[in-house]
């Protein structure tokens, strides 16, 4: 199992730096299983809101879809997600 760094996620979801963002695309494709902490959570709603202005609703849409298609396990899910919704 491997813990990921905000960056990635935040490369995986923008686009962003698009080197970057391909291996970020190619480290989620081959990780046999990755924790997202809490924390990592926290950090990437922050960015995509502050830095890319992402709206809340679609930040939450960017987390959940990242959970249920299996890229990442968050760590912990429920609690995850309600924040996310209550963000949205």
């Amino acid at each position: 199992m491997s813990a990921s760094r905000h960056g990635v996620l935040i490369r995986h979801l923008t686009g962003d730096l698009p080197a970057q963002a391909r291996r970020a695309h190619a480290f989620l494709a081959t990780a046999d299983e990755l924790l997202v902490p809490d924390l990592i959570v926290a950090e990437v709603v922050y960015v995509l809101e502050s830095f890319y202005e992402v709206e809340g609703e679609r930040v939450a849409e960017l987390v959940r879809a990242t959970s249920s298609r299996g890229e990442a396990a968050l760590e912990s899910l429920r609690i995850v997600r309600s924040r996310v919704d209550d963000n949205a």
